[in-house]
């Protein structure tokens, strides 16, 4: 179970007497994806606005000796988690103001999608985990009615062409700019 994440978010809300932080559900996305065999990875990130820490869920290949269209994957679970590394591209922001009740119920729900067995070469991937989470999730009703529809249009594309479709539906959050980064040594520390 994931209990909602302390932080000092600058974006508090009331909830009963007490100031508490936006609770939010985003969809990670790492590595460029520019072809089916090395796609992006996608993950669950369960946080507090403003945060760079997450409880992370997502699915991982067992096996990569077996291949691509037979792989088997297994659930992963990492508390505090950091949302941004390496291969970060940015990540889809789908719900931006759960209650701790929903957040609660967010992480059951993910938790419960069954990871891909691949028994048939279906070729399933973290993408088509995520997806079939997310239409769960929409029939709870804790993320917006007709995002499944649209993020499975996005499977098997390039991280370019998920951050392009975020940005038109207002949901994509750039990852910020890394310290050693020559503009943002440039821009921010000049």
């Amino acid at each position: 179970m994931v209990s909602p994440p302390a932080s000092t978010s600058s974006n508090p809300r009331r909830q009963s007497s007490i100031l508490v932080p936006a609770l939010q559900l985003s969809l990670l996305i790492e590595g460029v994806g520019i072809s089916h065999d090395t796609p992006s990875h996608w993950a669950f990130a369960l946080h507090s606005a403003n945060s760079t820490t997450c409880t992370l869920l997502n699915v991982l290949v067992l096996d990569d000796s077996i291949p691509q269209a037979r792989r088997v994957y297994g659930l992963d679970r990492r508390d505090g988690h950091e949302m941004i590394n390496n291969d970060s591209q940015g990540r889809l922001l789908l719900a931006p103001d759960l209650t701790a009740i929903q957040y609660k119920k967010a992480s059951e729900v993910i938790e419960a999608e069954p990871a891909p067995l691949n028994a048939k070469g279906e070729g399933e991937n973290c993408q088509n985990w995520c997806l079939n989470a997310l239409v769960d999730l929409e029939v709870e009703e804790l993320v917006e009615a007709g995002l499944s529809e649209w993020l499975g249009s996005l499977v098997g594309k390039s991280a370019q062409f998920v951050k392009e479709e975020g940005e038109k539906k207002g949901l994509w959050v750039d990852v910020p700019p890394h310290p050693t980064d020559k503009v943002f040594v440039h821009k921010f520390l000049s």
